[in-house]
Parts: C-alpha cells; structure tokens; sequence
C-alpha cells in the first residue's frame, strides 16, 4: 500500500478522525489514540525505530519491542534542529501519538 494513496499520518497533531481505505477486498482502519493520530512528523521516529531494529538484526544482536535512544541522537540522524527546547519537546510528543494510534485489518 503506497502511503500517499491511504495516508496513514495525519498532517498535523490532534487529529482525531479515524480513516478506512479499501482496497482489492482487504480493509485497514486507522483509529486516533488519545493524543490523535500518528502525524507525518511522526514517521520520522518510525523510520529510525525501524533503522535501530534493522541495524541489531544486522549485528546479530536481540530484537525487543523497546528502543533505547536520546533524543539528541533522534534529532541529529533525522536533521532535525538540536538547539532549543522545543525541539526536545516535540520528540517527548511522538511516542504518546505512536502508542495510542492503532491501524486494524
């Protein structure tokens, strides 16, 4: 599934509307969490938890559920600003918007 053709992130924060998309019979509905969906700024902490686990596969190391990582390291590998609160806040908001928001087939 392309993402662009069934967003799956939203555009911007608290956004609480669930999507359905269809396609060739199979159904994925994406339900907003507390904080609302997932964003497309998001993403960007999906692709690095997804990185970390690629790179412990690749080492040989064990795969867990849970990532360790600072946010430093975040905000410098995605080139993100690493200067100002803000930017420290943002990344705090992430995983509350990843851990509530559910996709279901």
């Amino acid at each position: 599934m392309a993402s662009m053709e069934h967003p799956l992130f939203a555009l911007k924060a608290g956004d609480m509307r669930v999507r359905t998309y269809e396609r060739n019979g199979a159904i994925v509905k994406v339900m907003p969490g507390t904080y609302g969906c997932a964003t497309i700024h998001d993403k960007d902490l999906w692709i690095y938890c997804v990185s970390q686990w690629c790179e412990a596969k690749n080492r040989g190391r064990e795969i867990t559920r849970t990532v360790h990582f600072t946010a430093y390291d975040f905000l410098r590998v995605t080139s993100q600003c690493t200067k100002g609160r803000a930017s420290y806040l943002s990344v705090g908001r992430r995983p509350r918007r990843f851990h509530r928001s559910r996709a279901t087939h």
